[in-house]
């Protein structure tokens, strides 16, 4: 009986308890945007991931080719701009 209770009182609070829904989002990691557009776009995200290792390290801020890439996957502007466009993104590049 005293189970019983306990149960009827913890569904009753549920009805009865504020709902506060959560304001905080963590932002995406770099391997969250892998796994997001290589499942998009086709392509195994683990060859996607060996690549932007080898290019930066995973670092979102990398340069590299005298200054003229950036990012993870070291593009450079021109190539990130066509990309962005050939895709019907608006990315920033920086």
């Amino acid at each position: 009986m005293k189970y019983i209770i306990l149960i009827w009182i913890i569904s009753l609070s549920m009805f009865y308890l504020p709902v506060y829904e959560a304001t905080y989002v963590a932002p995406k990691t770099i391997h969250d945007h892998i796994l997001d557009y290589s499942f998009q776009y086709g392509v195994n995200p683990r060859v996607l991931s060996k690549v932007i290792k080898g290019e930066s390290n995973f670092k979102c801020d990398a340069r590299g080719d005298g200054g003229h890439a950036y990012g993870p996957a070291q593009f450079h502007k021109e190539t990130f701009e066509r990309f962005s466009k050939d895709l019907g993104e608006d990315l920033d590049y920086y």
